[in-house]
Protein backbone atom coordinates (compact mmCIF):
# COMPACT_ATOMS: atom_id res chain seq x y z
CA UNK A 1 0.00 0.00 0.00
CA UNK A 2 1.28 3.69 -1.10
CA UNK A 3 -1.34 5.50 0.11
CA UNK A 4 -1.40 8.40 2.13
CA UNK A 5 -3.16 6.55 4.56
CA UNK A 6 -3.18 7.18 8.29
CA UNK A 7 -5.59 5.66 11.03
CA UNK A 8 -6.57 8.88 12.47
CA UNK A 9 -9.19 10.83 10.44
CA UNK A 10 -7.25 14.29 9.52
CA UNK A 11 -4.26 14.19 12.51
CA UNK A 12 -5.08 13.30 16.56
CA UNK A 13 -7.22 16.62 16.77
CA UNK A 14 -9.08 16.08 13.57
CA UNK A 15 -9.35 18.98 10.61
CA UNK A 16 -10.42 22.61 11.28
CA UNK A 17 -13.74 23.36 11.24
CA UNK A 18 -15.53 25.26 8.47
CA UNK A 19 -12.35 24.80 6.22
CA UNK A 20 -14.10 24.09 2.52
CA UNK A 21 -11.66 21.88 1.72
CA UNK A 22 -12.03 19.25 4.48
CA UNK A 23 -15.78 19.96 4.24
CA UNK A 24 -16.72 20.71 1.08
CA UNK A 25 -20.31 21.42 0.13
CA UNK A 26 -20.85 18.23 -1.84
CA UNK A 27 -19.48 14.45 -0.75
CA UNK A 28 -19.41 11.66 -2.54
CA UNK A 29 -20.28 8.17 -1.95
CA UNK A 30 -16.55 7.29 -0.07
CA UNK A 31 -15.26 5.74 2.78
CA UNK A 32 -17.23 7.29 5.79
CA UNK A 33 -18.67 9.97 3.57
CA UNK A 34 -15.57 11.70 4.44
CA UNK A 35 -12.29 13.60 2.51
CA UNK A 36 -10.02 12.54 5.58
CA UNK A 37 -11.27 9.18 6.56
CA UNK A 38 -7.60 7.53 7.17
CA UNK A 39 -6.34 9.96 5.59
CA UNK A 40 -4.31 13.31 6.07
CA UNK A 41 -6.55 16.59 6.18
CA UNK A 42 -7.15 17.88 2.59
CA UNK A 43 -6.00 21.74 3.86
CA UNK A 44 -2.90 19.75 5.14
CA UNK A 45 0.17 21.79 3.47
CA UNK A 46 2.55 20.17 1.14
CA UNK A 47 6.10 21.38 1.20
CA UNK A 48 5.37 24.12 -1.50
CA UNK A 49 2.07 25.13 -0.04
CA UNK A 50 0.23 23.12 -2.17
CA UNK A 51 -3.21 21.91 -0.22
CA UNK A 52 -3.38 17.91 -0.03
CA UNK A 53 -6.97 18.25 -1.37
CA UNK A 54 -4.94 18.78 -4.66
CA UNK A 55 -2.39 16.22 -4.31
CA UNK A 56 -3.79 13.01 -2.48
CA UNK A 57 -4.58 11.04 -5.85
CA UNK A 58 -0.87 11.97 -7.17
CA UNK A 59 0.94 10.49 -3.93
CA UNK A 60 0.99 7.19 -5.21
CA UNK A 61 1.55 8.06 -8.70
CA UNK A 62 4.29 9.84 -7.78
CA UNK A 63 5.70 7.09 -5.35
CA UNK A 64 5.57 4.59 -8.19
CA UNK A 65 7.45 7.05 -10.43
CA UNK A 66 9.87 7.94 -8.18
CA UNK A 67 10.72 4.34 -7.12
CA UNK A 68 10.34 3.29 -10.82
CA UNK A 69 13.41 5.63 -11.69
CA UNK A 70 15.56 5.08 -8.77
CA UNK A 71 15.52 1.04 -9.27
CA UNK A 72 16.23 2.16 -12.89
CA UNK A 73 19.11 3.68 -11.37
CA UNK A 74 20.55 1.29 -9.31
CA UNK A 75 20.00 -1.92 -11.94
CA UNK A 76 20.18 -0.16 -15.10
CA UNK A 77 20.20 -3.20 -16.98
CA UNK A 78 17.15 -4.51 -15.33
CA UNK A 79 13.68 -4.22 -15.78
CA UNK A 80 11.92 -2.69 -12.10
CA UNK A 81 9.14 -4.71 -10.39
CA UNK A 82 7.16 -2.03 -9.52
CA UNK A 83 3.42 -2.99 -7.57
CA UNK A 84 1.01 -0.21 -6.36
CA UNK A 85 -1.94 0.07 -4.52
CA UNK A 86 -2.40 3.81 -5.08
CA UNK A 87 -2.61 4.74 -8.79
CA UNK A 88 -3.85 7.91 -11.01
CA UNK A 89 -4.12 8.72 -14.60
CA UNK A 90 -0.54 7.73 -16.37
CA UNK A 91 0.64 4.74 -13.60
CA UNK A 92 0.71 2.23 -15.65
CA UNK A 93 4.10 3.34 -17.45
CA UNK A 94 5.29 2.90 -13.95
CA UNK A 95 3.26 0.20 -12.01
CA UNK A 96 1.96 -3.25 -11.61
CA UNK A 97 -1.66 -2.48 -9.73
CA UNK A 98 -3.52 -4.95 -7.72
CA UNK A 99 -7.60 -3.95 -7.00
CA UNK A 100 -6.71 -3.79 -2.61
CA UNK A 101 -8.60 -5.74 0.23
CA UNK A 102 -11.57 -7.39 -1.31
CA UNK A 103 -13.66 -9.74 0.42
CA UNK A 104 -13.45 -13.56 -0.07
CA UNK A 105 -16.75 -13.48 -1.58
CA UNK A 106 -18.75 -14.17 -4.93
CA UNK A 107 -19.52 -10.84 -4.98
CA UNK A 108 -16.29 -9.17 -4.61
CA UNK A 109 -15.16 -12.66 -7.28
CA UNK A 110 -17.42 -11.08 -9.83
CA UNK A 111 -16.65 -7.74 -9.21
CA UNK A 112 -13.22 -8.19 -9.80
CA UNK A 113 -13.68 -8.53 -13.41
CA UNK A 114 -15.15 -5.06 -14.20
CA UNK A 115 -12.18 -3.92 -11.81
CA UNK A 116 -9.60 -5.41 -14.63
CA UNK A 117 -11.28 -4.18 -17.78
CA UNK A 118 -11.95 -0.71 -16.31
CA UNK A 119 -8.01 -0.60 -14.98
CA UNK A 120 -7.42 -1.92 -18.72
CA UNK A 121 -8.82 0.76 -20.13
CA UNK A 122 -7.69 3.50 -17.96
CA UNK A 123 -4.39 2.50 -19.31
CA UNK A 124 -2.98 0.14 -16.55
CA UNK A 125 -2.84 -3.17 -18.46
CA UNK A 126 -1.03 -5.27 -15.52
CA UNK A 127 -3.52 -5.57 -13.24
CA UNK A 128 -5.59 -8.13 -10.99
CA UNK A 129 -7.15 -8.94 -7.44
CA UNK A 130 -6.17 -10.72 -4.62
CA UNK A 131 -7.38 -14.47 -5.72
CA UNK A 132 -9.76 -16.17 -3.34
CA UNK A 133 -10.31 -12.88 -1.33
CA UNK A 134 -8.12 -10.48 1.18
CA UNK A 135 -10.51 -10.59 3.96
CA UNK A 136 -12.48 -13.11 5.42
CA UNK A 137 -12.15 -16.75 5.14
CA UNK A 138 -12.94 -18.34 1.50
CA UNK A 139 -14.26 -21.95 0.94
CA UNK A 140 -12.69 -24.28 -0.96
CA UNK A 141 -15.13 -23.98 -3.92
CA UNK A 142 -14.54 -20.26 -3.94
CA UNK A 143 -10.96 -20.46 -4.25
CA UNK A 144 -11.02 -23.07 -6.66
CA UNK A 145 -12.87 -20.93 -9.20
CA UNK A 146 -11.02 -17.87 -8.21
CA UNK A 147 -7.94 -19.06 -9.20
CA UNK A 148 -9.18 -20.61 -12.48
CA UNK A 149 -10.08 -16.80 -13.09
CA UNK A 150 -7.40 -15.51 -11.19
CA UNK A 151 -5.10 -17.36 -13.70
CA UNK A 152 -5.96 -15.34 -16.27
CA UNK A 153 -5.89 -11.84 -14.94
CA UNK A 154 -2.93 -10.10 -16.53
CA UNK A 155 -1.39 -9.93 -12.82
CA UNK A 156 -2.26 -13.06 -11.06
CA UNK A 157 -1.67 -13.50 -7.27
CA UNK A 158 -2.65 -15.31 -4.46
CA UNK A 159 -3.64 -12.97 -1.40
CA UNK A 160 -4.91 -12.96 1.66
CA UNK A 161 -5.02 -11.47 5.29
CA UNK A 162 -2.62 -12.74 8.26
CA UNK A 163 -5.88 -13.42 10.41
CA UNK A 164 -7.61 -15.08 7.31
CA UNK A 165 -7.38 -18.87 6.84
CA UNK A 166 -4.73 -20.19 4.46
CA UNK A 167 -5.92 -20.16 0.88
CA UNK A 168 -2.72 -21.23 -1.24
CA UNK A 169 -3.38 -24.39 -3.51
CA UNK A 170 -1.62 -26.82 -1.16
CA UNK A 171 -4.12 -25.84 1.54
CA UNK A 172 -7.44 -27.41 0.18
CA UNK A 173 -8.18 -31.14 -1.07
CA UNK A 174 -6.38 -33.16 -3.78
CA UNK A 175 -8.53 -32.56 -5.91
CA UNK A 176 -9.35 -28.60 -5.34
CA UNK A 177 -5.09 -28.32 -5.64
CA UNK A 178 -5.36 -30.21 -8.45
CA UNK A 179 -7.75 -28.29 -10.47
CA UNK A 180 -6.40 -24.93 -9.04
CA UNK A 181 -3.05 -26.45 -10.70
CA UNK A 182 -4.54 -27.01 -14.07
CA UNK A 183 -5.95 -23.86 -14.15
CA UNK A 184 -1.98 -22.09 -13.36
CA UNK A 185 -0.55 -24.61 -16.17
CA UNK A 186 -3.01 -23.17 -18.77
CA UNK A 187 -1.60 -19.67 -18.21
CA UNK A 188 2.22 -20.98 -18.08
CA UNK A 189 1.18 -22.54 -21.50
CA UNK A 190 0.07 -19.31 -22.69
CA UNK A 191 2.67 -16.88 -21.47
CA UNK A 192 4.04 -16.44 -25.03
CA UNK A 193 0.48 -14.91 -26.25
CA UNK A 194 0.35 -12.81 -23.08
CA UNK A 195 3.24 -11.45 -23.11
CA UNK A 196 2.85 -10.51 -26.61
CA UNK A 197 -0.34 -8.77 -25.58
CA UNK A 198 1.59 -6.27 -23.53
CA UNK A 199 4.18 -5.50 -26.08
CA UNK A 200 1.42 -4.30 -28.15
CA UNK A 201 -0.17 -2.46 -24.71
CA UNK A 202 2.68 -0.57 -24.63
CA UNK A 203 3.86 -0.13 -28.29
CA UNK A 204 0.18 1.33 -28.96
CA UNK A 205 -2.15 1.60 -25.87
CA UNK A 206 -4.09 -1.46 -26.66
CA UNK A 207 -5.92 -3.23 -23.59
CA UNK A 208 -4.55 -6.75 -22.58
CA UNK A 209 -7.75 -7.86 -20.45
CA UNK A 210 -10.36 -6.25 -22.68
CA UNK A 211 -14.64 -6.57 -22.33
CA UNK A 212 -16.71 -8.69 -25.22
CA UNK A 213 -17.82 -5.38 -26.15
CA UNK A 214 -14.62 -3.97 -27.20
CA UNK A 215 -14.00 -6.49 -29.68
CA UNK A 216 -17.47 -6.43 -30.90
CA UNK A 217 -18.40 -3.28 -30.39
CA UNK A 218 -21.36 -3.47 -33.21
CA UNK A 219 -23.15 -6.91 -31.50
CA UNK A 220 -25.26 -5.05 -28.63
CA UNK A 221 -25.49 -8.07 -26.77
CA UNK A 222 -21.78 -8.07 -25.81
CA UNK A 223 -22.51 -4.68 -24.24
CA UNK A 224 -24.52 -6.56 -21.20
CA UNK A 225 -22.08 -9.21 -20.59
CA UNK A 226 -19.68 -8.28 -17.20
CA UNK A 227 -18.82 -11.58 -16.13
CA UNK A 228 -17.06 -12.85 -19.43
CA UNK A 229 -13.99 -11.38 -21.10
CA UNK A 230 -11.13 -11.13 -23.66
CA UNK A 231 -7.26 -11.75 -23.36
CA UNK A 232 -6.45 -9.78 -26.43
CA UNK A 233 -8.32 -10.58 -29.75
CA UNK A 234 -8.36 -14.28 -29.74
CA UNK A 235 -8.73 -15.79 -25.83
CA UNK A 236 -12.38 -15.86 -24.57
CA UNK A 237 -12.71 -16.79 -21.04
CA UNK A 238 -15.81 -17.71 -19.55
CA UNK A 239 -15.15 -18.44 -15.47
CA UNK A 240 -17.60 -20.26 -13.25
CA UNK A 241 -18.80 -17.29 -11.23
CA UNK A 242 -21.58 -18.53 -8.63
CA UNK A 243 -21.74 -20.86 -6.01
CA UNK A 244 -22.71 -24.47 -6.71
CA UNK A 245 -22.51 -24.22 -10.66
CA UNK A 246 -20.88 -27.32 -12.71
CA UNK A 247 -22.10 -25.66 -16.00
CA UNK A 248 -21.86 -21.79 -17.51
CA UNK A 249 -23.92 -20.40 -19.73
CA UNK A 250 -21.82 -17.96 -21.86
CA UNK A 251 -22.25 -15.42 -24.47
CA UNK A 252 -20.52 -16.32 -28.00
CA UNK A 253 -20.24 -13.90 -30.44
CA UNK A 254 -20.75 -14.72 -34.04
CA UNK A 255 -17.60 -16.57 -35.82
CA UNK A 256 -15.96 -20.06 -35.63
CA UNK A 257 -14.36 -20.88 -32.12
CA UNK A 258 -12.62 -23.84 -31.13
CA UNK A 259 -12.29 -25.02 -27.20
CA UNK A 260 -8.89 -24.90 -26.17
CA UNK A 261 -8.67 -28.33 -24.24
CA UNK A 262 -10.72 -30.16 -26.36
CA UNK A 263 -9.92 -28.25 -29.67
CA UNK A 264 -14.00 -28.86 -30.24
CA UNK A 265 -15.09 -26.47 -33.01
CA UNK A 266 -18.32 -24.46 -32.71
CA UNK A 267 -19.75 -22.38 -35.36
CA UNK A 268 -21.98 -19.43 -33.40
CA UNK A 269 -23.94 -16.78 -35.13
CA UNK A 270 -24.25 -14.63 -32.33
CA UNK A 271 -26.11 -16.89 -29.13
CA UNK A 272 -25.59 -18.00 -25.59
CA UNK A 273 -24.21 -21.50 -25.08
CA UNK A 274 -24.35 -23.67 -21.81
CA UNK A 275 -20.57 -25.56 -21.59
CA UNK A 276 -20.03 -27.79 -18.79
CA UNK A 277 -17.85 -26.67 -15.70
CA UNK A 278 -17.05 -29.30 -13.16
CA UNK A 279 -14.67 -28.15 -10.43
CA UNK A 280 -11.62 -28.97 -12.64
CA UNK A 281 -12.85 -26.41 -15.54
CA UNK A 282 -12.82 -23.09 -16.90
CA UNK A 283 -14.21 -22.93 -20.60
CA UNK A 284 -12.03 -21.11 -22.62
CA UNK A 285 -12.33 -20.49 -26.30
CA UNK A 286 -10.22 -19.66 -29.06
CA UNK A 287 -11.47 -17.33 -31.96
CA UNK A 288 -10.81 -19.10 -35.37
CA UNK A 289 -8.24 -17.34 -37.26
CA UNK A 290 -6.11 -16.91 -34.44
CA UNK A 291 -2.21 -18.39 -34.18
CA UNK A 292 -1.38 -18.64 -30.84
CA UNK A 293 2.87 -18.80 -29.67
CA UNK A 294 2.77 -21.54 -26.57
CA UNK A 295 5.13 -22.88 -24.21
CA UNK A 296 5.80 -25.54 -21.91
CA UNK A 297 4.36 -26.02 -18.10
CA UNK A 298 6.92 -26.46 -15.83
CA UNK A 299 7.09 -25.34 -12.07
CA UNK A 300 9.48 -21.94 -12.53
CA UNK A 301 8.36 -19.58 -15.68
CA UNK A 302 11.86 -19.16 -16.45
CA UNK A 303 12.97 -22.74 -17.03
CA UNK A 304 9.80 -22.70 -19.40
CA UNK A 305 11.05 -20.56 -21.70
CA UNK A 306 14.03 -22.91 -21.59
CA UNK A 307 11.98 -25.66 -23.56
CA UNK A 308 11.16 -24.44 -26.42
CA UNK A 309 7.57 -22.90 -28.08
CA UNK A 310 4.96 -23.83 -29.99
CA UNK A 311 2.11 -23.04 -32.06
CA UNK A 312 -1.57 -23.57 -32.02
CA UNK A 313 -2.73 -22.90 -35.46
CA UNK A 314 -6.79 -22.19 -35.66
CA UNK A 315 -7.99 -22.25 -38.67
CA UNK A 316 -11.02 -19.72 -39.42
CA UNK A 317 -13.16 -22.26 -41.24
CA UNK A 318 -13.46 -26.14 -41.73
CA UNK A 319 -10.30 -26.77 -44.41
CA UNK A 320 -12.31 -29.81 -46.28
CA UNK A 321 -9.00 -30.30 -48.88
CA UNK A 322 -11.30 -28.95 -51.25
CA UNK A 323 -9.76 -25.70 -53.63
CA UNK A 324 -12.63 -23.06 -52.47
CA UNK A 325 -12.03 -24.45 -48.41
CA UNK A 326 -7.59 -23.76 -49.17
CA UNK A 327 -8.46 -20.27 -50.29
CA UNK A 328 -11.02 -19.16 -47.17
CA UNK A 329 -9.12 -20.85 -44.66
CA UNK A 330 -6.65 -18.38 -42.42
CA UNK A 331 -4.56 -17.18 -39.21
CA UNK A 332 -2.25 -14.99 -38.52
CA UNK A 333 -0.64 -13.98 -35.02
CA UNK A 334 2.31 -12.89 -33.27
CA UNK A 335 5.07 -12.98 -31.02
CA UNK A 336 7.45 -10.67 -29.36
CA UNK A 337 9.91 -12.58 -27.37
CA UNK A 338 13.54 -11.10 -25.35
CA UNK A 339 14.97 -12.41 -22.39
CA UNK A 340 11.98 -11.33 -20.08
CA UNK A 341 14.03 -9.05 -17.42
CA UNK A 342 17.28 -7.06 -19.49
CA UNK A 343 17.30 -3.71 -20.58
CA UNK A 344 18.07 -2.82 -23.34
CA UNK A 345 16.11 -4.87 -25.44
CA UNK A 346 17.56 -8.07 -27.59
CA UNK A 347 14.24 -9.53 -29.09
CA UNK A 348 13.17 -10.95 -31.74
CA UNK A 349 9.29 -9.75 -33.43
CA UNK A 350 8.02 -13.02 -35.62
CA UNK A 351 5.07 -12.36 -37.36
CA UNK A 352 2.83 -16.12 -38.31
CA UNK A 353 0.63 -15.69 -41.07
CA UNK A 354 -1.39 -19.10 -42.94
CA UNK A 355 -2.68 -18.43 -46.24
CA UNK A 356 -3.24 -21.31 -48.98
CA UNK A 357 -1.91 -24.08 -46.75
CA UNK A 358 1.04 -22.23 -46.34
CA UNK A 359 2.15 -20.85 -42.77
CA UNK A 360 4.89 -17.96 -43.30
CA UNK A 361 7.19 -16.75 -40.18
CA UNK A 362 8.96 -13.63 -40.78
CA UNK A 363 11.37 -12.71 -38.13
CA UNK A 364 12.46 -9.14 -37.13
CA UNK A 365 15.30 -8.77 -34.81
CA UNK A 366 16.42 -5.76 -32.65
CA UNK A 367 20.37 -6.74 -33.98
CA UNK A 368 21.75 -8.19 -36.99
CA UNK A 369 23.33 -10.43 -34.22
CA UNK A 370 20.57 -10.94 -31.98
CA UNK A 371 19.85 -14.70 -32.44
CA UNK A 372 23.32 -15.50 -30.87
CA UNK A 373 22.53 -13.26 -28.48
CA UNK A 374 19.20 -14.36 -27.50
CA UNK A 375 19.40 -18.22 -25.51
CA UNK A 376 18.80 -20.53 -28.50
CA UNK A 377 16.94 -22.58 -26.18
CA UNK A 378 14.63 -19.65 -26.25
CA UNK A 379 13.86 -19.12 -29.71
CA UNK A 380 13.57 -22.94 -30.09
CA UNK A 381 9.85 -23.52 -32.33
CA UNK A 382 9.49 -27.55 -31.47
CA UNK A 383 5.86 -28.14 -33.20
CA UNK A 384 3.35 -26.83 -34.58
CA UNK A 385 -0.49 -27.76 -33.74
CA UNK A 386 -2.84 -26.97 -36.74
CA UNK A 387 -7.25 -27.58 -35.64
CA UNK A 388 -9.62 -27.10 -38.37
CA UNK A 389 -8.22 -29.97 -41.39
CA UNK A 390 -10.81 -32.41 -41.84
CA UNK A 391 -9.26 -34.79 -43.48
CA UNK A 392 -5.59 -35.56 -43.20
CA UNK A 393 -2.82 -33.90 -45.94
CA UNK A 394 -0.61 -35.91 -47.87
CA UNK A 395 2.57 -34.22 -47.37
CA UNK A 396 3.67 -31.48 -45.11
CA UNK A 397 6.92 -29.89 -46.04
CA UNK A 398 9.26 -27.27 -44.37
CA UNK A 399 11.65 -24.87 -46.61
CA UNK A 400 11.01 -27.83 -49.46
CA UNK A 401 12.07 -30.07 -47.00
CA UNK A 402 9.26 -33.12 -46.11
CA UNK A 403 8.05 -33.31 -42.54
CA UNK A 404 6.59 -36.19 -40.84
CA UNK A 405 2.87 -35.59 -39.24
CA UNK A 406 0.53 -37.11 -37.03
CA UNK A 407 -3.45 -36.39 -37.77
CA UNK A 408 -6.50 -37.10 -34.99
CA UNK A 409 -9.15 -38.08 -37.22
CA UNK A 410 -11.32 -37.53 -34.64
CA UNK A 411 -9.73 -33.84 -33.03
CA UNK A 412 -9.45 -33.02 -37.04
CA UNK A 413 -5.94 -31.61 -35.83
CA UNK A 414 -2.42 -32.03 -37.46
CA UNK A 415 0.55 -31.92 -35.20
CA UNK A 416 3.63 -31.33 -36.68
CA UNK A 417 7.49 -32.27 -35.09
CA UNK A 418 9.79 -29.72 -36.36
CA UNK A 419 13.35 -30.57 -37.05
CA UNK A 420 15.96 -29.30 -34.46
CA UNK A 421 17.67 -26.08 -35.11
CA UNK A 422 13.95 -24.77 -35.91
CA UNK A 423 13.98 -21.24 -34.32
CA UNK A 424 11.34 -17.79 -34.10
CA UNK A 425 14.48 -15.83 -35.18
CA UNK A 426 14.24 -17.00 -38.61
CA UNK A 427 12.59 -16.99 -41.72
CA UNK A 428 10.47 -20.13 -41.89
CA UNK A 429 8.17 -21.58 -44.54
CA UNK A 430 5.37 -25.13 -43.87
CA UNK A 431 3.48 -26.00 -46.69
CA UNK A 432 1.02 -28.73 -46.07
CA UNK A 433 -0.71 -30.06 -49.25
CA UNK A 434 -3.79 -32.48 -49.72
CA UNK A 435 -4.14 -35.30 -52.88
Amino acid sequence: MNEPASFYAGSLSGCPSGNKLDNPPYIPLILDRSLYSKTVCPSALHYNNTPHYNRHNLYGYDHARVTRKVLSRMFPTRRPFVLSRSTFAGSGRYTIHWTGDNLSSWADMRASIAQMINFNIYGIPMVGADICGFRGDATEELCVRWSQLGAFYPFSRNHNALASRPQDPAAWSANATAAIRAALNTRYHLLPYMYTLFFRAHLNGTTVARALAFEFPEDLSTHRISTQFMLGSCLLINPVVEEGRTNVEAYVPAGEWVDLTSATRIVSTGHMRNFKAPLHVIPILVRGGCVLPLQSSVNVTSFARKDGLSLFVVLSTVDDGSEEAGRKSYASGELFWDDGESEPLNYVHAQFELRDRVLRLRATMSHQDTQMRLDPKETALKRVLLVGLEKSPESVFINSTELKFRFDDILKTMVIDLPNFTTIASDIQIVYRFK
